[in-house]
């Protein structure tokens, strides 16, 4: 039973493309911006692109989009973010797991 456990996790394991996990300390959040399908969007000075906070109405992104926000108003150049890559599909963007303001 233990082998055929074993193996179903190491089955669904590896199927899985593990994204790549960034820090960004020290940094100014340039534009805060939600989009008209309701995503709250960022973009980190020193980081190409925009990184996805979440989605309108999810408590979590609520509270992360009120951060950026936060800190974008008040010019706040000692931000810590962390953000998470795509491997999977590369046209999504990366996603912010944690915004703190030192």
């Amino acid at each position: 039973m233990k082998q055929y456990l074993l193996a179903a996790v190491l089955c669904l394991t590896s199927s899985f493309s593990y994204s790549e996990m960034i820090d960004k300390t020290g940094a100014s959040i340039s534009v805060v911006y939600v989009s008209s399908g309701g995503d709250y969007l960022m973009q980190l000075e020193g980081v190409n692109g925009w990184l996805r906070i979440g989605e309108a109405g999810n408590p979590n992104a609520d509270a992360l989009y009120s951060t950026a926000l936060a800190a974008k108003l008040n010019n706040q150049s000692n931000i810590r973010v962390r953000y998470w890559t795509n491997d999977t599909d590369p046209t999504e963007f990366p996603t912010v797991g944690i915004i703190a303001i030192h």
